[in-house]
């Protein structure tokens, strides 16, 4: 047996958590489209709480 052809042990261990990361960093980066448009939604009811006069639609609004 030659020593050279054994590998290093901690290989397959690297390759996993490459993999995992891999799945996670997609899992992520689906979310930034949702968390852009809850963004989005919530300039618009700050933009008509503070900048317009208040009213009962506002209010529905905010609890939607």
């Amino acid at each position: 047996m030659n020593i050279e052809n054994v590998g290093n042990p901690y290989d397959n261990f690297k390759n996993t958590h490459l993999a995992l990361y891999a799945v996670m960093d997609s899992i992520v980066n689906q979310y930034f489209p949702l968390v852009e448009a809850l963004e989005e939604g919530l300039q618009q009811i700050e933009e008509k709480v503070f900048k317009e006069k208040p009213t009962g639609q506002n209010t529905e609004d905010i609890y939607q």
